[in-house]
């Protein structure tokens, strides 16, 4: 039996759209990864802007894609990686160093080097106050006395329970370099998104004043705990 016009004209068009779909898929199989090479290539290349030095403690931002920037700090303190692991334990006195924290909570500690913990902020008016939930995972090397705690958003495993703003995307690495038998180089990384209706430009800027606060008192109570 011949098919009629119509028929053979609906069958080819449905083979002409298979082909097309196919093509597609192949085609973002090959460019797909090129794409993304790409981006992490460009993101690599996004230099830090010195934002603010002074009294030994340096912050730089530099763009994303999002807009919000990413923040660099470092600083060098008379003190060993073990006094500023045992610092982060405390968390009754992180009010005393860490700028705008009310408190730090913590929610687990799945091993000797994981944590999770819930930081709770008091932002100035008119910003509302502010959460995030992180969890982190500590590596030291005792051979080259080095250490890196790398940290990351844990917002999906512990629900809102407040009425604070919870951050979102948050990330960051410390990252811990013995310079000489009592000199610690303190170096952080991060990024985290606001949320809620907080201006770019506004979160922009308070992430470096209150980065170099956090740091400038960081050093100090290094210092004085010694």
């Amino acid at each position: 039996m011949i098919p009629n016009k119509g028929t053979t004209m609906q069958w080819m068009n449905t083979r002409n759209r298979k082909a097309n779909s196919a093509l597609l898929f192949v085609f973002c199989l090959v460019v797909t990864p090129a794409f993304f090479v790409n981006l992490a290539v460009a993101a690599a290349q996004v230099e830090w802007e010195v934002k603010k030095a002074k009294k030994g403690v340096t912050v730089s931002t530099r763009k994303t894609a999002s807009g919000y920037k990413e923040v660099k700090a470092t600083v060098t303190a008379n003190a060993t990686i073990q006094d500023f692991l045992a610092l982060l334990d405390n968390t009754a006195i992180a009010s005393q160093w860490v700028d705008h924290c009310e408190k730090i909570e913590l929610l687990a500690m799945p091993s000797e080097y994981e944590r999770v913990v819930k930081t709770s902020f008091s932002a100035p008016w008119p910003v509302k106050d502010r959460e995030m939930v992180t969890y982190s995972l500590t590596q030291v090397d005792e051979v080259n006395n080095i250490a890196s705690i790398a940290i990351s958003d844990a917002s999906h495993n512990h629900p809102q329970t407040s009425e604070k703003i919870r951050m979102q995307g948050v990330k960051g690495k410390w990252t811990l370099i013995t310079l000489d038998a009592n000199s610690l180089s303190i170096t952080y990384e991060g990024y985290g998104e606001p949320a809620g209706k907080m201006p770019k430009w506004l979160a922009n800027r308070l992430v470096v004043t209150s980065t170099y606060k956090t740091f400038k008192n960081l050093r100090t109570t290094l210092e004085q705990t010694e």
